[in-house]
């Protein structure tokens, strides 16, 4: 997020007017600076506040009583109003704090260090030692699974391959590997692979696969009748999965599987599922509509619909599950609206606006925005409650990115 530091010149109109701005002053000094939740952003298009205002200059210290006062007007129980002209509109007072949010990065100070893992360029960082994808393809996902790295990166074909990468072990190579999820503790991991035809484009069937950070492996491997498999989740030691099954019709549904069987099971509540919350009570899914894909959100147990927006695609869940992230397009501008929205009601709590990649749910309070620019980009913390920014990492020259943790 952002933060302005420097002293502000106050133009004193008047003697009384300067009695109030050093009595301000000095109760400022003496609380010590201010935190991102008491800083709000102003009405009008305001950019996001700072988290805490940092400055490198001392705070002047201003006595009220150096000030000389100016006397108060007699006082009269009932105050001369200003009369208005004929026809004047009545004035509705702007929102101290403002819904939409745009994020001016000039403005931001500098907060902590991600609680995620993160992407700069090539190396991983974040969550664990920095680790260097190796090769020039390019990069569809990255995770961590103990100390290894997991990054599925782009062939010279139409698949994609799964990389091991760990500093104890030689790169290892998973050919023709499509999607990946791992849980939030970084001790499991869930992939799929895809079949080849004699052309060597993608066919009918495939695997899933799950690993632990131990190295074990165990695989769910699919009839020709399956087709467009991806994994979705790790929830409680179960992977998640969406495909369509001809038997069952041209349907993408869901299920659940206990690795080490050999039976998944359906997840009839719901369809068309594209993530999960972490604790697996809600899950999003899509359609088409008139108004372009509308995303929705779910209850797991009973399938029943909570909410819809055609505004952005759902794209994370807080880890207690009560807000819901989604990323969409500023109207008809280039520039991108991260927007976080209470996961029952679909109330929309912030969002921010500017020219961003993608967006993780950092932790319960904050929402992690990775930015992009002719020459690089940055990271971007926003708190939900609030919509106070700071910065993670300040803008560099380096590609600055965090995974997705979903599958398309």
């Amino acid at each position: 997020m952002k933060g302005s530091g420097g002293d502000d010149k106050v133009v004193q109109k008047n003697a009384r007017l300067a009695a109030v701005v050093a009595a301000v002053a000095v109760a400022a000094v003496a609380g010590g600076g201010a935190f991102a939740h008491q800083q709000r952003p102003q009405a009008g298009g305001t950019a996001a506040a700072p988290l805490q205002v940092q400055s490198s200059r001392p705070t002047p210290s201003l006595t009220p009583s150096a000030v000389p006062s100016t006397p108060a007007p007699p006082s009269s129980s009932t105050p001369a109003a200003t009369p208005k002209p004929p026809g004047t509109p009545p004035t509705t007072p702007a929102p101290s704090n403002p819904v939409e949010i745009p994020v001016d990065l000039a403005a931001l100070a500098k907060g902590r260090n991600p609680a995620v893992t993160y992407r700069s360029d090539r190396e991983v960082r974040g969550g664990g030692p920095t680790i260097k994808i190796p090769g020039s393809q390019r990069i569809e996902r990255f995770a961590r699974l103990g100390d290894d790295v997991l990054a599925v990166v782009g062939t010279d074909g139409s698949t994609t391959d799964l990389l091991v990468i760990g500093a104890g072990h030689p790169t290892r190579r998973v050919p023709n590997a499509d999607t990946l999820v791992t849980n939030k503790q970084g001790t499991a991991a869930a992939y799929t692979t895809v079949r080849l035809n004699a052309e060597g484009m993608v066919t009918r069937g495939g695997a899933l696969h799950h690993l632990s950070a131990t190295g074990a492996t165990k695989t769910l491997d699919f009839p020709d009748d399956t087709f467009a498999l991806k994994v979705v989740a790790l929830v409680d030691g179960k992977v998640y999965y969406r495909s369509i099954d001809e038997q069952a019709g041209d349907v993408d549904r869901l299920y659940e599987w206990t690795p080490g069987t050999t039976t998944p099971k359906l997840v009839k509540t719901v369809t068309e599922s594209r993530i999960l919350s972490e604790d697996g009570r809600y899950s999003t899914s899509w359609r088409n509509a008139s108004a372009g894909v509308c995303n929705a959100v779910h209850v797991v147990a009973t399938g029943k619909k909570l909410w819809e927006t055609c505004k952005g695609d759902l794209t994370d869940f807080t880890p207690d599950s009560r807000v819901t992230i989604s990323r969409g397009y500023a109207g008809k501008t280039p520039m991108v609206r991260i927007a976080a929205q209470d996961t029952k009601t679909g109330k929309l709590i912030h969002a921010w606006t500017g020219f961003f990649a993608n967006a993780v749910a950092e932790d319960d309070q904050h929402v992690l925005i990775s930015t992009e620019g002719a020459t690089g980009g940055s990271l971007v913390r926003c708190v939900i409650a609030t919509g106070d920014c700071e910065f993670a990492v300040p803008l560099s020259n380096a590609e600055l990115r965090l995974d997705p943790g979903m599958t398309p």
